[in-house]
Formats: structure tokens, sequence, C-alpha cells
């Protein structure tokens, strides 16, 4: 519950901070894509570090090897950025408010399509 709680602040903390990164820069394109480039370096650098922390780099390692590790891992490094640029663009020219309130419907609209495309 404590987990869930913290993961919904930093992310609200994470759209406040990045909509006042964004807000010297108007209606620039450029600046979003860079802000997630940014953002996606930082995050990949964290978990580098995590994984080092607890030593669970053998588990990135069998991931890498196995098919559809491969497969997840293309899957993140394609839709990752694109998705996170449109919800820094969102940010930038919607506010943080609306674009954190139509972000969260995604886990619906993937239960959905989950549930539509693949019938589970």
């Amino acid at each position: 519950m404590i987990s869930g709680l913290a993961g919904g602040f930093l992310w609200a903390l994470d759209t406040v901070i990045l909509s006042l990164v964004l807000a010297p820069f108007s209606m620039s394109f450029a600046a979003p894509v860079a802000a997630t480039a940014l953002h996606d370096v930082f995050s990949a650098l964290w978990l580098a570090l995590l994984a080092t922390i607890r030593r669970r780099w053998s588990s990135v390692v069998r991931a890498i090897k196995h098919k559809d590790g491969r497969r997840v891992m293309l899957a993140a490094l394609l839709g990752g950025p694109v998705g996170m640029a449109g919800y820094v663009m969102a940010i930038r020219f919607l506010g943080p408010g609306l674009a954190a309130s139509i972000s969260s419907f995604y886990p619906a609209l993937g239960l959905a399509a989950s549930a539509l495309l693949f019938h589970e």
C-alpha cells in the first residue's frame, strides 16, 4: 500500500518537475523530446544502479539470452520513448493537471485492449 502511494506521489512530482522545466520553452517541440531523452537516460541509470546494488545482473543477462526477453526489450525501446515523448508533450501543451488526468486512463485502456485483442 505504501509503495503504491509513494509511486503515485513520485509520478505526480515527476509531472510537476517536468512542467516547471519545460515552462521557459514556449511552443517548442524540441524541448519535450530532449526532456524525454534525459528522463529515460536517468531512469536507465537508476535501474542499472539498483541492479548493481541488488546483484540482479544475472537476471538481466538471462533475459537478454532468452527470445521473449529480447522481444520485451525491443518493445520497451520502441514504445517507451514514444509514449514518454507524448506524455511530456501533453504536459507542455495541456498542462500537468490535464495530462496526468488523461494518462491515468492508460491501465484501463491496456486492460480493454488485452481483453479484446488477446482474449485475456
